[in-house]
């Protein structure tokens, strides 16, 4: 898979291709976080945001999407 990000030179080719891989193994929190990182770098705050809650409803746990959700709505907040 690491391959395959390198060759892509285009973030919108691989949002896209996360969000297909995402949607393809919607199990996968490695993928929705992924795409979630992805999204928030082109500046698709919503979508990220979306995308880490689903990785926190897969996990629970999982410390990153915690985190970069409760910055990505402290930033929402001051951006009002």
């Amino acid at each position: 898979m690491l391959n395959f990000y390198i060759q892509i030179k285009n973030s919108s080719d691989l949002s896209d291709y996360l969000a297909f891989a995402a949607d393809e193994c919607p199990e996968s929190v490695d993928l929705c976080y992924s795409l979630a990182v992805q999204l928030e770098s082109q500046g698709l705050y919503d979508k990220a945001e979306m995308e880490y809650a689903r990785c926190l409803l897969l996990n629970p746990a999982h410390h990153y999407a915690k985190m970069k959700l409760g910055l990505l709505k402290l930033k929402g907040e001051y951006n009002k």
